[in-house]
């Protein structure tokens, strides 16, 4: 049974996808949505599987009803923020990774950058960090290096909650309650300044970071980062989570650190089978604010902020 706040907010997804797509293409993803949920209910996820993703050998994590189960289904996580990491990432690049789950992107960054480039990997779940150790390994170039904490604001530890769905675990607030049946442990935490400052790094191009939710603490945690090496940015932002007010102020504290937004693509189409190279959308800030002011953005979006 949803709540009346869970019910207000399919309400609005549903109404901004009529506005912004139309009328066919709410019905398209309506339809994506429940033939993937038909599909997965006929999945064995109970054994380790090896699929082919990106050309590439890849091990899908059992009992995962996430990202895994949707790369034995499709071949393929978010095609076009796929699309984006291989048009921005080139050969020689150093690469940082956020939140890099069981490397889907960290596995490409890999092969882009070649035997030359460096990945620099960073995921806080345990479970997630195994199949990312794993996954890096089977790739061409042994040019990764992989941590296992929570990025944050603070050199410390955190609360880390683990969902049924991989991609969906998330740090969440100390005072946050515990609901029976939910997974909460502690991870240790850092700031992505700090952890720096133990490597020799004299450039980071292209930096990417999917946090579910957690991305404004993470960017107070990388001030000195952003300032000495202004990498491209690439980010799935959450406006449910930070509320509209925060989001805005995020995109300000960017937009002065020196950066132009490039690209935007809703999340919620960022599909297989559903997505379409024409999502991908050339987009400035105040096109963004403008959207937020609006309530026309929808809870989720990804984000390519271009250094000026």
């Amino acid at each position: 049974m949803k709540t009346l706040s869970e019910c207000k907010e399919l309400l609005h997804s549903f109404e901004y996808y009529i506005r912004h797509h139309g009328i066919k293409n709410t019905i398209k993803l309506l339809l994506y949505r429940r033939s993937k949920q038909m599909k997965q209910r006929k999945l064995d996820l109970s054994q380790e599987q090896i699929v082919k993703v990106n050309d590439c050998d890849f091990c899908v994590m059992p009992y995962d009803k996430g990202i895994s189960a949707e790369l034995i289904m499709y071949g393929i996580h978010e095609p076009l923020t796929t699309k984006l990491v291989s048009q921005n990432v080139k050969k020689n690049m150093v690469c940082i990774d956020l939140g890099s789950n069981i490397g889907y992107y960290a596995s490409l960054e890999s092969r882009l950058v070649g035997e030359n480039g460096k990945i620099i990997a960073i995921e806080p779940s345990p479970q997630n960090y195994e199949y990312l150790v794993k996954n890096l390994a089977k790739q061409k170039f042994s040019n990764s290096e992989t941590h296992n904490f929570a990025l944050s604001d603070i050199d410390g530890n955190v609360r880390f909650l683990i969902k049924e769905k991989s991609n969906l675990s998330q740090v969440i607030d100390n005072d946050r309650k515990q609901f029976p049946g939910e997974n909460i442990i502690d991870v240790p935490s850092k700031k992505l300044d700090s952890f720096l400052l133990e490597k020799s790094l004299t450039r980071i191009d292209f930096l990417r970071m999917d946090v579910e939710g957690y991305e404004l603490k993470i960017y107070k945690g990388m001030k000195e980062t952003i300032r000495k090496y202004k990498p491209i940015l690439l980010m799935e932002l959450h406006k449910s989570k930070l509320g509209v007010e925060d989001v805005k102020k995020f995109l300000t504290e960017i937009k002065n650190d020196g950066y132009k937004l490039q690209h935007y693509i809703d999340r919620a189409i960022d599909e297989p089978t559903l997505a379409k190279d024409d999502y991908i959308e050339n987009i400035n800030f105040d096109n963004l604010f403008q959207r937020l002011e609006r309530n026309f953005a929808p809870g989720y979006f990804t984000l390519l902020f271009i250094p000026i």
